[in-house]
């Protein structure tokens, strides 16, 4: 791990010599997602069903037992959904700087991974690739936005130089306030009331 980093911050250190804009961060970070998710939807029928049990499955049951929690409506439903997602783009960003990025990088391949995959399983099985898409896109047009923002949000925090640290948290929990949380609550709710009449 020692050497990782060693390696990571000489690449760093070459980086943080040039611009890099959030636009471009945004954009690297949409890249990595369609990455994952094609590599997922190739290796569809050998990941799908451990992603499923082992990452998937647990965080449904999560939400779940939190919405039960908090009176079982769609609303509570909604709300552990928010609460499931901003958690782990928060900690995602948190992690970041001290990661050199791994955070960001597990963050995106995770969820392209894991995104790919079950869709062409499910393709695989026979259900319609519209109406796959047509589901995930009704809340994934707010989720992934937020989740691209969270990851140039993290990225720009990595490639920094220390001088400039203070002057980007203060404008960092702006965007996080005014922006990434309300964006988070709008895909919360359309997850919540809006998807599941989509893919009846």
């Amino acid at each position: 791990m020692i050497l990782l980093y060693r390696i990571l911050d000489a690449k760093l250190l070459s980086i943080r010599k040039r611009s890099c804009s959030s636009a471009r961060l945004f954009l690297l970070s949409l890249a990595v997602f369609v990455v994952a998710v094609l590599v997922g939807g190739l290796l569809g029928p050998v990941i799908a069903l451990p992603a499923y049990d082992l990452l998937l499955k647990p965080a449904i049951g999560g939400v779940n037992v939190m919405a039960e929690a908090m009176g079982g409506s769609g609303a509570a439903v909604a709300a552990s959904i928010f609460i499931k997602n901003i958690t782990a783009v928060l900690i995602t960003i948190a992690l970041a700087r001290r990661t050199r990025g791994i955070s960001v990088a597990i963050l995106l391949l995770l969820n392209g991974l894991i995104i790919g995959s079950i869709l062409n399983l499910l393709r695989m099985n026979g259900y319609a690739v519209k109406w796959l898409a047509a589901g995930i896109m009704t809340h994934g047009v707010f989720e992934l936005t937020g989740l691209f923002l969270a990851g140039a949000l993290g990225l720009k925090l990595v490639l920094l130089p220390a001088e400039q640290m203070t002057q980007y948290k203060k404008g960092l929990r702006l965007v996080i306030t005014a922006v990434l949380i309300p964006i988070f609550l709008v895909a919360a709710y359309v997850e919540a009331f809006i998807t599941p009449a989509v893919l009846k």
